[in-house]
């Protein structure tokens, strides 16, 4: 499968990282960066970043963050090896607003997903679950969904991938039917699924994807037309791939250590086509 055209990459690289600071990145940066990514034109934002927790020492950051997420879809993910054992907790509103019908192969609890907290999950423009299926480290499958153990069993959780992919082109995840054997989307795109699940297709690399660093769309100045040209009615994937990181970078066919982010992103080539 080929990668949509209008979907671009935007690494939180070593570069950004050493020009802005290390990782987590003040609010207010992070807004930043968004807010200029809107500028310059995109139109649909996949921030792979878990916004699960206020920043209690900054609550204006909270507040520019706030402001910026009109066009971003905001991941739901899994805390590394985590399985709780204590007893069901109560999912939040803003979880149980982004279930669809449908069904799903795969169950998980809300004591375990990293929810963003209700002031950023009501001004994004949508949320999705981004976890991945790593058995032995490896990934190798995409759950276009996944039910909440604590929700009933007609509703699931749509992948934040597919989520930001239906709203760059005017639907929404409710549009798209889910069960255990196929993915039917409002494209007229029927995918076949194994048990809710299909397989990542890294062919060919993402090197063939267009992508402009975090860093260059922060320090150029507004209306740069070299950003604006790559922006433009765009899906942004926006992802940390700086290389201190030790979590949420499985192995893939594409290497060792492969960032969450891109991998998720590589769920967009079945989507296409």
């Amino acid at each position: 499968h080929g990668w949509p055209s209008d979907v671009v990459l935007v690494p939180i690289d070593d570069a950004a990282i050493s020009a802005v600071g290390p990782w987590r990145w003040s609010r207010v940066k992070q807004a930043e960066l968004l807010r200029r990514l809107g500028e310059g034109g995109a139109k649909t934002i996949f921030y792979d970043v878990f916004l699960q927790a206020e920043d209690t020492d900054d609550p204006t950051g909270d507040a520019a963050l706030r402001s910026a997420l009109a066009p971003t879809i905001l991941g739901i993910g899994a805390p590394p090896n985590s399985k709780s054992k204590g007893a069901d907790k109560i999912p939040p509103a803003s979880l149980v607003a982004a279930l669809v019908p449908g069904q799903a192969g795969h169950i998980q609890k809300t004591e375990d997903m990293l929810i963003p907290v209700p002031q950023f999950a009501s001004a994004a423009a949508g949320l999705g679950h981004s976890i991945l299926l790593v058995p032995g480290g490896t990934a190798r499958e995409f759950l276009p969904a996944m039910w909440v153990k604590e929700v009933d069993g007609a509703r699931v959780l749509p992948a934040a991938p597919l989520v930001a992919y239906l709203r760059q082109r005017g639907f929404s995840a409710s549009d798209a039917r889910f069960s255990l054997d196929a993915l039917v989307l409002p494209t007229g795109r029927t995918i076949p699924l194994d048990r809710g699940a299909f397989r990542l297709d890294f062919t060919p690399s993402n090197e063939d994807l267009p992508s402009i660093s975090a860093l260059d769309v922060m320090k150029s100045p507004p209306g740069d037309a070299s950003v604006r040209s790559a922006l433009a009615g765009k899906l942004a994937v926006v992802y940390l791939a700086n290389s201190y990181q030790t979590t949420d970078q499985p192995n893939t066919v594409m290497g060792p250590r492969t960032p969450g982010g891109l991998v998720l992103a590589t769920a967009l080539r079945t989507f296409e086509s």
